[in-house]
């Protein structure tokens, strides 16, 4: 995804580095619906967003992440 304008300050950070990052479509579409909803101004804002507070509140992750795991595995068992 390329972005020619935004108003996100990391962007234009000189020590920003891409990443690639492998999802499943179901997660695209999750995060698709979460940045227009969110009110981001592309994937990578509400990615670096969720990356930010992922690092600066990593016991918050920690209990979602756990969460989300568990409805997977009941997700793939159908």
């Amino acid at each position: 995804m390329s972005e020619t304008s935004t108003n996100d300050p990391d962007v234009d950070d000189p020590e920003t580095t891409t990443i690639n990052v492998r999802v499943t479509e179901r997660q695209l579409a999750e995060i698709d619906a979460a940045w227009k909803e969110g009110g981001y101004t592309s994937r990578s804002d509400f990615l670096r967003h969720a990356i930010r507070d992922a690092t600066e509140h990593p016991g918050r992750v920690t209990r979602y992440a756990g969460e989300y795991r568990r409805r997977g595995v009941r997700d793939a068992q159908g």
